[in-house]
C-alpha cells in the first residue's frame, strides 16, 4: 500500500477523534494518494488520485490526479525523479519528526 495514503488516513483518523471528543461536526471526507517510483537515478514515474464519498462509497474525483505520460521525455522523467526524492524526504521527516 502507499505510504502517502496510510499517512493521510492516520492524520484524518486522529483529527476525527479530536473533533468527536470536542463534540464538533466532522467535515466531509476526502482522500489523496500519490505514488512515486524511481526506475533509474534520473527516471521517475508517478500516479496520483483524489477520492471522495458518494452514496456511501469511496470514489475517484473525475479530473483530479493522473499518471505520468507514457512517452514523456528525459527532462520530464528527471523532474519526476526530483519529485520522488522530495516526497521521500518530506514523508520521512513528517513520520519521524
Amino acid at each position: 500500500k502507499s505510504g502517502h495514503a496510510a499517512n493521510t488516513q492516520a492524520k484524518m483518523t486522529a483529527a476525527a477523534i479530536a473533533l468527536l471528543l470536542r463534540e464538533q461536526t466532522l467535515p466531509a471526507a476526502s482522500w489523496v494518494n500519490t505514488c512515486y517510483s524511481l526506475v533509474g537515478p534520473d527516471y521517475g514515474i508517478s500516479v496520483a488520485a483524489v477520492y471522495t464519498l458518494a452514496d456511501g462509497r469511496i470514489v475517484k474525483v473525475k479530473g483530479a490526479g493522473g499518471v505520468s505520460p507514457r512517452r514523456a521525455g528525459p527532462g520530464f522523467r528527471r523532474q519526476e525523479a526530483v519529485y520522488a526524492r522530495g516526497w521521500y524526504e518530506n514523508i520521512t521527516r513528517d513520520i519521524f519528526a
